[in-house]
């Protein structure tokens, strides 16, 4: 991974809702091609430590039968003071939708589906659908729009599940990339998410979060700062107005920007618990950042505007 990659450089096009057929929009159609890397924030306690953790793309292997790509996710360890192997995946896509294999059901299941519409849903079928229990395996496109990255057209769906046992919430999945929060919707104790950076040989690098480097790493009280405790943004995702608010009363810079690192709204010397109207921006996501009066990053936080 090279140094110096220094701000978020994604063009994209949010153009509405598109009827998308069973292929891959973009130029490469293979999911996880080998090499490919996906670099994820990854928070740990005692102390609070900010570092990554990253899932590669190895080789190509046959699964039951199914040709398939290995994966291997690689998390840091702070007795070892490294980062250890955590576990393989296996993953294979067949026109628009993407499979990964379960070792517990001794076959793949369905992870993406790129077809679906808004209103439409698709079944995490490892997982068992009950009325009775409560538990709803479904997970719902609430909308679907293009974005063109890296002069590459993807299908970019917006999606939520109504069961918070798994962990697609109120999320953003990108045709070829994955889930921006974590590649798959298994809840764990450690705190893995959101996606920093993508890149595999095709496509390039997508950066995605406000660290300045995909592999940077950091103490909860150094200049970057991500404290969830300490500020509240809501409703996210909006249609309309988030408000705002941090504990304590301060006076602080907000900036809202779109993908391409283009501000979009920003307001000097403002307070906490006010209201922002964003009726006006075009569906997609966005980050809110907010800095102190001397422009020291304080929070980062991914808004999604539907």
């Amino acid at each position: 991974m090279k140094k110096g990659i220094l701000a978020l450089l994604i063009l994209f096009l949010v153009s509405g809702l598109y009827a998308q057929d069973d292929n891959l929009a973009g130029a490469n159609n293979d999911f996880a091609p080998a090499g490919a890397k996906w670099y994820y924030s990854q928070t740990l306690l005692n102390p609070d430590y900010i570092t990554y953790t990253y899932i590669e793309s190895v080789k190509d292997t046959v699964i039951n039968d199914t040709a398939c790509k290995q994966l291997v996710e690689f998390r840091y360890d702070m007795s070892a003071n490294e980062r250890v192997f955590f576990k393989e995946f296996f993953m294979f896509n067949e026109a628009s939708r993407v499979y990964y294999y379960s070792f517990d059901k001794n076959r793949f299941c369905l992870l993406y589906d790129f077809s679906k519409q808004a209103g439409e849903f698709w079944t995490l079928d490892e997982f068992t659908y009950s009325d009775e229990d409560g538990f709803d395996n479904r997970v719902y496109v609430d909308s679907v729009s293009n974005w063109i990255i890296n002069g590459e057209n993807r299908v970019v769906q917006f999606v939520h599940m109504e069961d918070q046992a798994l962990c697609f919430g109120n999320d953003v999945i990108i045709e070829g990339i994955g889930n921006l929060n974590y590649m798959f919707p298994f809840c764990e104790l450690s705190d893995i998410g959101p996606l920093r950076c993508y890149e595999d040989d095709f496509f390039g690098n997508y950066h995605v979060i406000e660290a300045e480097d995909c592999t940077h790493q950091y103490l909860s009280n150094e200049k970057y700062i991500s404290n969830s405790d300490s500020y509240r943004i809501y409703p996210n995702p909006t249609k309309d107005f988030i408000k705002v608010n941090w504990s304590n009363i301060e006076f602080r810079n907000i900036k809202i920007v779109n993908l391409m690192n283009s501000i979009v709204f920003s307001e000097k010397n403002t307070v906490s618990g006010n209201t922002y109207n964003l009726s006006d921006l075009q569906v997609g996501v966005y980050f809110l950042i907010i800095t102190s009066i001397e422009g020291d990053l304080l929070f980062a936080e991914k808004i999604i505007k539907y």
